[in-house]
């Protein structure tokens, strides 16, 4: 009897330990499902970021190319009419009255200025073709000499934006306007009210974007108002 005793007892201590080896495996199972679900959830993550990244390097991309087309198109626009203005000649001379440009938005200080930036909206390396003025929001836009509106437009990167021609070559451009009070076609005089500043089109507050164009070039506006003059380097 003493030896079918040990016998059941060496079985039953058998079972308690294939049942804690069970148990162990349960437990390392339970633990290799958890990696392997953190690392199923980490590779998602992943490819998840790698397809938000290549969605958000195109969207870059195809802003990046609009704002280039738009300031393609307006300095073409402003070479016409520089072109026009001369007879049909081209690289005519550049000369403005003795008074200079008038500064577009009385009082407000320069907020940005021209070259190479990284644009405040969408966050690429671009060109920054004019001057920013942080004028406040409907405040006046002032033509900045005595021309004639060639174009107006509203969308884009510029939102609603308009484009006056001076003669001997030279036009500027008034960008991000809350409302214009000008048509095309129509002659302007120095320090005219053409519009009201505003955030319309690409940008992150009120503010007037001015630009000066040389025969459809852009040129640093500050070179008419204490500046060295001479076109956008970027």
């Amino acid at each position: 009897m003493a030896g079918l005793r040990i016998l059941e007892q060496k079985a039953e201590d058998a079972q308690a330990e294939a049942q804690q080896e069970v148990e162990k495996a349960a437990a390392a199972k339970a633990r290799a499902d958890a990696a392997k679900a953190k690392i199923d959830e980490l590779v998602a993550a992943r490819s998840s970021a790698l397809r938000d990244a290549r969605e958000r390097k195109s969207e870059v991309r195809k802003q990046y190319n609009q704002l280039k087309a738009e300031q393609e198109r307006i300095a073409a626009i402003a070479r016409a009419a520089a072109a026009k203005a001369a007879g049909g000649q081209s690289g005519v001379p550049v000369n403005i009255g003795p008074g200079g440009l008038a500064w577009p938005a009385p009082g407000a200080p320069v907020s940005g200025n021209v070259g190479p930036r990284i644009h405040p909206v969408y966050g690429y390396r671009s060109c920054h073709t004019g001057t920013d003025i942080g004028a406040a929001g409907g405040s006046p836009i002032l033509a900045a000499e005595d021309g004639v509106v060639v174009s107006i437009q509203n969308g884009g990167p510029y939102g609603l934006h308009t484009l006056i021609q001076h003669g001997s070559g030279i036009s500027t451009m008034y960008a991000h306007q809350s409302s214009t009070s000008v048509s095309v076609g129509q002659k302007v005089k120095k320090g005219q009210v053409i519009g009201r500043v505003g955030s319309t089109g690409w940008s992150t507050g009120p503010h007037l974007h001015f630009e000066v164009h040389v025969n459809g070039t852009p040129y640093d506006p500050m070179g008419w108002f204490g500046g060295a003059k001479g076109p956008v380097r970027c």
